[in-house]
């Protein structure tokens, strides 16, 4: 059983404040990233500092292992608590779509990552990271490398290109993400037009 793992941790120093608490329609992206990922039948962990878990009631929170080092150390965190395998989702996406994410997490028995590619371009935090993928991350770590696609070499990627991912996101919303506050006026306008899914 795949869990949805929200990569929650970031500092959002680009864009000045906390992304995970911006509000949509009466919910903060946290909670509605949780909100996607249980819509797609996934059990759903936070990763990051201790205040998430009061942040979205209800939802199960982990203090990340390894804060300031990325989301390399948000998915280490959570294979520790979910060894069985994650599909981990940054919190500053709010076009997710559950039928998506129910899809690549079905696709977890056949690899060890499952990642979509975009523009030709891997989407690391729109991904399965399966139980073989733990001893490599945490030797990654221990050198002080902290790309995440930098033990892919050494278990099975299951690649879903545009044509795949397609049948269920058309337009490949899915990955758009929050970078700046312009950015986010732009999505404010795109969410009113295209409600959660």
């Amino acid at each position: 059983m795949i869990t949805g793992a929200i990569m929650a941790g970031g500092r959002s120093s680009r864009f000045g404040s906390d992304k995970a608490l911006l509000e949509y329609g009466g919910q903060i992206l946290l909670q509605r990233t949780a909100g996607v990922l249980r819509n797609a039948g996934l059990d759903v962990l936070i990763v990051g500092p201790p205040e998430r878990g009061e942040q979205a009631p209800g939802v199960a929170a982990v203090q990340d292992e390894y804060p300031g080092i990325g989301p390399l150390g948000g998915i280490c965190t959570a294979l520790h608590a979910r060894p069985h395998g994650v599909l981990a989702v940054a919190v500053d996406m709010p076009f997710l779509s559950a039928p998506l994410l129910r899809y690549l997490a079905s696709l977890a028995a056949e690899a060890d990552v499952v990642l979509p590619i975009v523009d030709g371009r891997g989407q690391q935090l729109h991904a399965v990271y399966g139980p073989a993928c733990l001893p490599h991350i945490e030797a990654q770590i221990a050198r002080g490398d902290y790309k995440i696609d930098r033990f892919f070499g050494h278990v099975r990627v299951r690649r879903v290109e545009e044509p795949e991912l397609r049948r269920f996101d058309p337009e490949l919303r899915s990955f758009r993400n929050i970078n700046t506050r312009e950015s986010w006026q732009a999505l404010l306008g795109e969410l009113s037009a295209h409600p959660q899914r």
